[in-house]
């Protein structure tokens, strides 16, 4: 009996320990992901103004910058949908974690 009671102690503090790092990790994607976002948004924005630039000075030096920029953009989105799915999967994994079933 005494042995069966340690024996679930460990399991439940091994259960305990994996959720929290699970939790961590997803705080972690989270956090990159928000950078990730707003490193999105700043290029976007300043393509949308180097844009207006060439179109208002007549520079393709501008344009070219401009095209840069956007495609930093798309290479960060893609990296955002990687982190979205990171993110999926250690929800999905968090939630098949069983809760603790009793307490001793």
């Amino acid at each position: 009996m005494y042995l069966d009671d340690q024996r679930c102690l460990k399991q439940d503090e091994k259960k305990t320990q994996k959720r929290k790092g699970l939790m961590e990790e997803i705080t972690q994607i989270k956090a990159k992901k928000k950078r990730m976002e707003e490193d999105i948004r700043v290029l976007v924005k300043s393509a949308d103004h180097d844009a207006e630039k060439a179109e208002s000075q007549g520079k393709l030096s501008f344009i070219s910058k401009s095209n840069g920029l956007r495609r930093a953009a798309k290479e960060k989105e893609r990296h955002l949908e990687t982190l979205e799915r990171q993110l999926t999967d250690k929800l999905k994994e968090l939630r098949t974690l069983p809760i603790r079933p009793y307490a001793i």
